[in-house]
């Protein structure tokens, strides 16, 4: 082939000898030039070999990725079955503390329909990811899902795409395993998992049957249970905090991508082990957690931090438990201190007045002030209610003296100036 083009160059640079020379013609002579070495240096690379090439990756043994290979009708995909007891604790949460837990759970993510849904029928997901981004360019080149079942233990099944061609295969799979969820539990995966899953789904022309589940996403819940007292509530966080587990020699989930692509390339498949690990210890943490949470809520004298406690009140009473908020209000006025102390029964006097409750909420707010004599809050509802519940315009004007930082200054004054027609007089 080299021969062939010097031949042609030799040709084309005979053919050119007698035409006359033009202003450009030092310009052609350069191009020929550089055209010539181009041709001796492939011409070099074919006589000694292809130094300017990697070395070829030492050929690999696939058997030895835990798990093994299944046949679908879209072609093979790699597959790890494990099995966890029952009595498996995560930390020192049981993982069996998930069954039972639907109704505590339904209040707390604020969903009636996970009330009666069945504990077997729970879905758990979560996917190991070529990037964050999200969109057609992200591959989830593994998902796990886990299910309980009865009487024998938590069933971890993780579905890898060994290289992007089997991703076909592997959405049949996880296709298969969501069609036969009653809801989904996943940490984040209202916002990434599931959307990305879709994604692939549309891509490949078939119908995702997780847009139809009803989706318990453990994130939200965390972040209204633990917002007040953690400032790190990733589930590793949550682990060690909540659940007392420590990771140890995991890897980390900024690392994965790049320990995939380097699998593509046929990098070592130790690190695949690892992902493996990281990905079954999540869906793990997913039941260990719901389960705790469930007791949190079901069982006020089992938490232990004040702050806890006004999440869990928070959430019940958005759920319409009153009866079961107060009683975690309770706990936090009990425990709490400072700020804890006062948010709980700022909260208990707002849900008093909500109930019509009005010589409840007036108690629970004259707690407030007083210890804090000039918190705005409690100031603006005693002012509030003694103006129109107990039509004591003095004592209203006192208290609302002391609120124009909740009010605000210009509200503050129309406040007192109404309260001055209705025959309180300013000394």
């Amino acid at each position: 082939m080299v021969n062939r083009l010097k031949s042609r160059l030799e040709r084309r640079s005979a053919d050119r000898a007698d035409v006359p020379a033009t202003a450009d013609a030092p310009e052609r002579a350069a191009i020929i030039d550089e055209l010539r070495r181009r041709i001796e240096r492939i011409a070099a690379r074919g006589a000694h070999g292809r130094p300017e090439e990697a070395p070829m990756p030492a050929p690999r043994r696939e058997e030895e990725l835990p798990g093994g290979t299944e046949q679908t009708a879209f072609g093979p995909v790699h597959v790890r079955i494990a099995m966890y007891e029952l009595g498996h604790r995560h930390g020192s949460a049981p993982i069996d503390a998930f069954v039972g837990a639907g109704p505590a759970l339904a209040a707390l993510a604020r969903l009636p329909d996970l009330a009666a849904a069945p504990a077997g029928g729970a879905l758990f997901i979560d996917t190991e990811t070529t990037g964050l981004a999200g969109g057609t360019g992200t591959l989830p080149f593994l998902v796990g899902v886990a299910r309980l079942i009865e009487g024998r233990g938590f069933l971890v099944e993780q579905f890898l795409c060994r290289d992007p061609s089997e991703e076909r295969a592997q959405l049949e799979r996880v296709r298969e395993r969501l069609a036969a969820a009653t809801h989904l539990v996943s940490f984040n995966g209202r916002a990434f998992d599931v959307p990305l899953l879709n994604t692939r789904f549309v891509m490949h022309r078939l119908v995702n049957p997780a847009y139809a589940l009803p989706h318990l996403d453990l994130l939200h819940v965390a972040r209204r249970i633990f917002g007040r007292r953690l400032d790190d509530r990733s589930l590793g966080a949550l682990e060690t905090a909540i659940l007392g587990f420590r990771r140890v020699d995991d890897i980390p989930g900024h690392a994965i991508p790049a320990a995939y692509a380097d699998f593509l390339r046929g990098g070592p498949l130790y690190p695949m082990v690892a992902i493996f690990e990281h990905n079954a210890l999540d869906l793990v943490a997913l039941a260990a957690l719901g389960g705790v949470l469930a007791r949190m809520y079901a069982d006020p004298e089992s938490v232990e931090h004040a702050a806890d406690h006004l999440g869990l009140a928070r959430s019940a009473f958005a759920f319409g438990q009153s009866d079961t908020g107060f009683r975690h209000l309770d706990g936090a006025a009990e425990r709490g201190f400072g700020a804890d102390r006062t948010a709980a029964l700022l909260m208990a006097a707002a849900e008093a007045s909500r109930r019509r409750e009005w010589g409840k909420a007036r108690d629970l707010l004259l707690d407030v002030v007083a210890v804090e004599p000039d918190d705005a809050f409690a100031n603006l509802g005693l002012a509030k209610l003694y103006e129109h519940r107990f039509h004591d315009f003095a004592a209203a004007a006192r208290y609302a003296m002391r609120a124009a930082v909740a009010e605000g200054e210009e509200a503050s004054e129309r406040r007192l100036a109404r309260l001055a027609r209705k025959g309180w007089r300013r000394e």
